[in-house]
């Protein structure tokens, strides 16, 4: 994917300025695999790409693409079943579309998903339900994204098909009915905004295998609104910081290699 406003050289220019500050990978959008020095690796998916809520006629912004349009999911499964809705247009293409899992360890969007800290100020719900499917289809690791001030923060989601009903139970997720598709959110550990407030506090949330709020890959995804700026415009919210459990070359190989 390529957005240069018609001047390719002064694209260029601009992703060779990203590339050269030290410390940070330029990312195309696609899935890409990274080694780390300890035989750990993991895969991520990015896209710049966010939905335009006012009509493709109203797209102002570089990377928009209208809300009838999924780029996200494939034309068809596994089965040769339709994954897009009847009254959108699939324009996905191999490097726009999110691996199923367990094909990726962490999705990078610019904006988030339907219903998951995509409320605006007015109250609207401003993610892409495209994107909301692809997660469902993708289960990761981690799943983070910005855009939308006004939700940052965190949340954890419960895939139902890959869960007994008393793994949910155990988890305070108990009327199944209330949710029609494959996502349930996990209800918060502590009193309202608690959990929040002290994972901004210390920059981190903790879902290693040793904390007492583990990640079960496949079975949970952490969603992170990691939006910079708050909801006036200030660049005041912290970073996040989220340690994950890793998949690892053997050592064996590793050293042969």
């Amino acid at each position: 994917m390529s957005f240069h406003g018609g001047n390719m050289e002064a694209h260029q220019k601009s992703v060779d300025l990203m590339s050269s500050i030290p410390g940070i990978t330029y990312l195309e959008e696609g899935t890409h695999r990274f080694t780390l020095s300890n035989g750990a690796f993991f895969t991520i998916h990015a896209s710049p790409c966010t939905p335009s809520q006012y009509g493709s006629q109203y797209m102002l912004h570089a990377f928009q693409y209208a809300t009838g349009e999924d780029r996200y999911n494939p034309n068809a499964d596994t089965d040769g079943i339709g994954m897009t809705p009847s009254w959108a247009v699939n324009s996905s293409t191999p490097s726009s579309t999110i691996p199923t899992f367990p094909g990726v360890d962490i999705v990078m969007t610019q904006s988030p998903p339907k219903y998951i800290l995509d409320h605006t100020s007015d109250g609207s719900s401003a993610g892409c339900e495209h994107l909301r499917r692809a997660i469902s289809r993708a289960k990761p690791r981690l799943h983070c994204f910005g855009h939308i001030h006004k939700s940052y923060g965190a949340e954890r989601i419960a895939w139902k098909s890959h869960m007994t009903h008393k793994e949910l139970e155990d988890m305070g997720i108990e009327c199944l009915e209330d949710f029609d598709d494959d996502i349930a959110p996990l209800p918060q550990q502590e009193p309202d905004g608690l959990m929040k407030n002290s994972s901004r506090k210390r920059g981190f949330a903790r879902i290693s295998q040793q904390s007492q709020d583990a990640l079960v890959h496949g079975k949970q995804t952490l969603c992170v609104n990691a939006a910079v700026k708050e909801d006036e415009g200030r660049p005041s919210n912290a970073p996040w910081l989220v340690t994950l459990e890793l998949p690892c070359i053997p050592t064996r190989a590793w050293n042969e290699d």
